[in-house]
């Protein structure tokens, strides 16, 4: 009795919580149902009630989804673009100056994203438009079916009119009060200015066209930095080069070899150019004897005239050689630098290696012995080892490339 009395106790312990796990553990999934076009109308979600109601009558539905269809798709038209024009007004109405102008949120503010939501509702209006042309005319109740256009142009230019008016605010905070005197620092801005001005440009080039364009050259003038550059060539075997390097030099927008306008210059900088050598070249010559014993099948017929396939071996064989060259020119010098504004001078020596590395292979044999990772030394063609006057070119380069880096470096990065 006991015994029984106590399995009874235990499974009404067990039902109890399995009970109480329904309500706490366990979730009943819900199936998700879409709103249907009278409940998106009546909320007030014109846009997707148009939307649902042009695929209907795109589609041909029943009559009765069709008749619904055409009960609302009129003013969910009109309402929808109503609604969000407002929207977007009012964002213009009440937008304030913004006067954080930081380069790196122009991109991302309130006045920008106006903007946006102007150009976003002429594509949604021009999406609406395309919508109506599948299925106009639609007639309802004994009448026509009005949908009139809309010309959103004159909200979005002012919307745009906003953003370009913020841009130009920007760019000319960055150079606002400065005393002219092409410091660093206001090089800088000018130059920071200029970007901004650019950005304003792929944004709306006609706002106010001769003004930023003026703004701009502006900018691009006082943010330059002048430098005077002078190479002296050690290595009389090599006379000529210096003019011929300063002539390829490549230092971007922002760095003009030659006078400012009052006659200085902003960096000196002068090269000592003590090395240059260029290797005689290595050719090395692998030789592989290839060796592939592959099956072939052959038509025969046996002694009744049978025909039968014959299975035999086959040795293929082909030499092949590997000429791998290598050749080297190596330029060194030293750059000397006088910051004419902090009257500070630095030497930095300078190196540059340039290398030819060239690999091709030549066989003779069967080519099927040849292992797959070799055949593409095959398709290249056979070169001869640079000379020395083109390694010479090869290093001039290279080293014109590092002293590029080099007055970059110091005339424009660490400003």
């Amino acid at each position: 009795m006991k015994k029984f009395m106590f399995l009874v106790l235990l499974v009404a312990l067990l039902c109890f919580s399995c009970i109480s796990n329904l309500g706490r553990g366990f979730k009943i999934k819900k199936s998700y149902k879409p709103s249907s076009i009278s409940e998106n109308y009546a909320n007030g979600n014109y846009y997707s009630a148009f939307r649902q109601a042009a695929e209907i009558l795109r589609k041909n539905k029943s009559e009765k989804d069709r008749n619904t269809a055409l009960s609302i798709i009129e003013e969910s038209y009109v309402k929808s673009l109503e609604k969000e024009k407002q929207k977007v007004e009012d964002k213009i109405k009440y937008l304030q100056d913004e006067k954080d102008y930081e380069f790196l949120k122009l991109e991302y503010n309130e006045t920008k994203r106006t903007y946006s939501e102007a150009v976003e509702l002429q594509r949604a209006y021009n999406e609406f438009r395309s919508s109506l042309n599948l299925i106009v005319p639609l007639y309802y109740e004994g009448r026509q079916l009005i949908f009139p256009e809309m010309n959103f142009s004159p909200l979005v230019a002012k919307a745009r009119d906003k953003y370009s008016d913020y841009l130009l605010r920007a760019a000319n905070s960055y150079v606002k009060g400065l005393t002219n005197t092409l410091s660093q620092d206001e090089k800088n801005s000018y130059r920071k200015a200029y970007d901004v001005y650019v950005m304003l440009q792929n944004h709306d080039d006609e706002y106010k066209k001769a003004e930023v364009i003026q703004l701009k050259a502006e900018a691009l003038k006082k943010g330059q930095s002048y430098i005077a550059i002078q190479i002296n060539n050690e290595l009389k075997q090599y006379k000529g080069i210096g003019q011929n390097m300063v002539n390829g030099l490549k230092l971007g927008k922002w760095i003009t070899i030659g006078k400012d306008a009052r006659g200085k210059y902003d960096y000196n900088f002068s090269v000592v150019i003590d090395n240059f050598d260029a290797s005689k070249g290595d050719v090395q010559r692998t030789v592989f004897d290839k060796e592939k014993e592959i099956v072939i099948q052959e038509n025969q017929t046996d002694r009744e005239r049978r025909p039968v396939v014959v299975s035999r071996g086959r040795l293929l064989k082909s030499r092949l050689e590997i000429i791998d060259l290598y050749k080297e020119a190596f330029m060194r010098g030293t750059v000397k630098t006088a910051d004419n504004y902090t009257k500070k001078t630095k030497t930095d020596l300078i190196e540059a290696s340039a290398a030819f590395q060239y690999s091709y292979a030549i066989q003779n044999g069967d080519i099927r012995a040849i292992d797959p990772e070799y055949l593409p030394l095959l398709e290249k063609a056979p070169v001869p080892l640079p000379t020395d006057g083109e390694m010479m070119s090869k290093g001039i380069n290279k080293f014109i490339e590092n002293l590029e880096s080099k007055i970059i470096s110091e005339a424009f990065n660490n400003n």
